[in-house]
């Protein structure tokens, strides 16, 4: 990875794919085959990925850009008190 250690500890990753038309391929097929890419050069086991945010667009140039992040600390989630606050559409 241009020299630099590959990155340990939790990581966040987000995902861009550019598609030059709306052909059928799904986001999450993409997004596995980019995270797999990844093992041992940006980071040991992709098992190490704990938030994936994904988004696919219809443009030009076509291409996937990538961004990963080391999660400082990885907050926890009590499932018996847990509630999603969010806005869902």
């Amino acid at each position: 990875m241009g020299g630099q250690k590959m990155l340990t500890g939790y990581l966040e990753c987000h995902l861009w794919f550019i598609r030059p038309t709306a052909h059928v391929v799904d986001v999450d097929n993409m997004s596995k085959a980019v995270l797999d890419a990844m093992n041992k050069i940006v980071y040991k086991d992709d098992n190490s990925v704990m938030n994936a945010h994904l988004h696919k667009r219809y443009g030009k140039p076509p291409g996937i850009y990538v961004c990963v992040l080391e999660i400082e600390e990885l907050e926890t989630i009590d499932l018996e008190t847990f509630s999603y606050q969010g806005e869902i559409s």
